[in-house]
């Protein structure tokens, strides 16, 4: 009971206090959070707020400091949005930044853990305005598919579309990577590169060159992508070579296009 009216009559105190210089010491220094809480929610004191919302070691007391720092603290929210320890704090720092710095929120849609604060960052970035070194980042490593494809939708040179297709383990955006490739050099070295057979697969369709198609048909490691290969081979003659040559073990596949072909 002694401990209450002890901590009663602190709190009584820091209430009464008007000194800006003892309120910014009872802030900063306190021994009890509670206590440095009430100093803040009544100090004017930028700087003082400033430190507390970076540094406080309680999440109370920094949620106070944010909350009552002035709007144009606008470093301030950034790095609170950056490198708080608690999600709630970096997403409602987040929150005070008006919707003017697309890098930024950017690299925070890459970089961040926590989904309901990469959410307040999507929503804020404006992705027309990102430069394509930003776009093919978010293309290949954000973590959330929906920025990923519509990143990819944003590019228009067809080098780093390649790349993207290449490097993205996300099918969804290597398909519209590929789909919106014309050079079929490209397309090509994605057939060769990529890891992922899917990405594979959806470059070998929009291939035109029959003898590069027979070679994937031998060579590529994975069964779907040698069908995709004979599925989109358009001479009866390069598919009868390949019959010839024996070597695919997918013989009925190839006769099976070869009549597709002489019946069309």
């Amino acid at each position: 009971m002694n401990e209450d009216l002890e901590w009663g009559n602190r709190y009584n105190a820091v209430c009464r206090l008007e000194d800006s210089g003892l309120l910014a010491k009872v802030a900063l220094n306190a021994f009890d959070p509670d206590i440095r809480s009430v100093a803040i929610r009544k100090t004017e004191d930028q700087e003082v707020l400033v430190q507390s919302a970076l540094n406080d070691v309680d999440y109370g007391v920094r949620t106070t400091a944010m909350e009552n720092l002035a709007n144009w603290q606008r470093d301030t929210f950034k790095l609170m949005g950056i490198q708080d320890p608690h999600w709630t704090i970096r997403k409602a720092a987040l929150e005070r930044l008006p919707s003017i710095y697309d890098e930024f929120f950017a690299n925070i849609v890459i970089t961040e853990d926590d989904y309901r604060v990469r959410r307040v960052a999507m929503r804020k970035m404006k992705i027309n305005k990102l430069s394509e070194d930003l776009l093919i980042q978010l293309a290949i490593h954000a973590q959330d598919g929906e920025v990923r494809a519509a990143s990819a939708r944003k590019i228009e040179n067809e080098s780093l579309l390649k790349e993207i297709a290449i490097e993205s383990g996300d099918y969804v955006v290597a398909e519209e990577a590929i789909e919106r490739i014309r050079s079929e050099e490209y397309l090509k070295l994605i057939a060769i590169s990529a890891d992922f057979a899917h990405t594979r697969m959806t470059a070998v369709k929009f291939i035109n060159d029959n003898d590069f198609l027979m070679e994937i048909a031998r060579c590529d490691k994975n069964l779907i992508v040698r069908s995709r290969a004979i599925h989109t081979i358009s001479s009866s003659e390069v598919l009868e070579t390949m019959l010839l040559l024996n070597n695919t073990n997918m013989d009925d596949e190839i006769k099976e296009r070869i009549d597709i072909l002489q019946d069309n």
